[in-house]
């Protein structure tokens, strides 16, 4: 959520929605990497439990849906230790797997 101050009144800008589970740590990753399909925004892996998950945030910043293991290059059967994102290679570290996707995919 992003609160901004103008003329002492305050906008707040962005989405709200309740999870049913406790989110341990979150990452956000450009989606066209990470996933499958031409839909653009970005993508928010959460480490919860024993597993993780996939949240897609649009592009225009309107929708937010979860999405399966099958859309995306990442694992999600496994809680997500890390993931790391450095020039055009994304590191994902989780309890079981290292996932390393780069510019010619996974």
């Amino acid at each position: 959520m992003i609160a901004e101050f103008r003329y002492g009144l305050e906008a707040r800008i962005g989405l709200h929605f309740d999870f049913e589970s406790p989110i341990m740590q979150a990452w956000s990753l450009p989606f066209s990497r990470v996933a499958y399909g031409d839909a653009d925004g970005t993508l928010f892996v959460l480490s919860v439990g024993q597993s993780s998950v996939a949240l897609h945030l649009s592009g225009d910043e309107t929708i937010v849906e979860t999405i399966g293991s099958d859309m995306t290059t990442l694992d999600l059967e496994h809680h997500t230790i890390d993931i790391k994102q450095q020039d055009d290679r994304i590191i994902q570290i989780t309890e079981k797997s290292v996932v390393l996707i780069d510019s010619f995919g996974r």
